[in-house]
């Protein structure tokens, strides 16, 4: 994650108080994700999941 400027070319999703900006040649070979703000025992911070579940389709947390 970044935070940038869209560029012409770019998907945006407007949700009020911010944005997601996202490369469409990357959107185009992403499948469903998630992105969700956690702030618990263990940290804040922001986590990116495919719904697939197993390892490695979040960002910043282990496997449990």
């Amino acid at each position: 994650m970044a935070l940038d400027e869209p560029k012409e070319e770019d998907y945006v999703e407007d949700f009020g108080s911010f944005s997601t900006i996202i490369a469409r040649d990357v959107l185009e070979g992403l499948p469903q994700v998630s992105i969700d703000f956690v702030n618990n025992a263990r940290g804040k911070g922001f986590t990116i999941s495919t719904g697939a579940g197993g390892c490695g389709d979040s960002c910043g947390d282990s496997c449990m």
